[in-house]
């Protein structure tokens, strides 16, 4: 878990360099450090992709981040667990398991509302990004794509500490709230 941050900066600054080898590196480090981050690493590729035209970069993540939540959440932990991946609890209000909750996410998006629209998500996102709204110009918003779905995971649990910026589960937005800074 220690790379994470680094590790995201690191896969940002070698596809921005066009190294391949590096990238990949960083990539698979990022990915070894927790399964949900196997999102972030999606959603970078669909950035690099789009955004930052690396047309094999954004492919290379956005593969690799999809084939590892599907074989990590689908096939590993239920396999070497016996149970669904540790974190479902905190989303009961969206299914058991985590494709009955991405299921629900596009067919019953009304279970959303009480939560997205909530004081607690309101705090949790004024807290996240007030100190940095100085830096965030309208073209700097592109780099909290990558972003997203730890935003999603965060405000859709059940668990306050998920909205919270004390525990760690904000930290896969630090890199891209800055890099949205710098690029500003």
């Amino acid at each position: 878990m220690l790379f994470r941050s680094p590790g995201i900066f690191a896969a940002v600054l070698a596809a921005r360099q066009s190294r391949l080898g590096w990238f990949c590196f960083w990539v698979l480090l990022v990915l070894s450090c927790k399964v949900v981050l196997s999102l972030t690493v999606a959603a970078m590729g669909v950035w690099l992709l789009f955004s930052e035209r690396r047309r094999w970069y954004g492919l290379l993540a956005l593969a690799a981040g999809v084939c590892w939540f599907v074989i990590a959440t689908q096939f590993f932990i239920p396999r070497y667990s016996g149970i669904e991946a540790a974190g479902v609890f905190r989303y009961a209000y969206l299914g058991n398991s985590v494709l009955e909750i991405i299921q629900n996410l596009f067919l019953k998006p009304y279970l959303l509302f009480g939560q997205v629209f909530s004081w607690g998500t309101l705090e949790y996102l004024i807290f996240l990004f007030l100190p940095v709204a100085w830096g965030m110009a309208r073209p700097s918003l592109v780099f909290l794509i990558p972003a997203l779905p730890t935003l999603a995971i965060n405000i859709l649990s059940e668990s306050s500490a998920q909205r919270n910026l004390v525990q760690h589960y904000s930290v896969p937005l630090l890199p891209f709230l800055f890099l949205a800074a710098i690029a500003t």
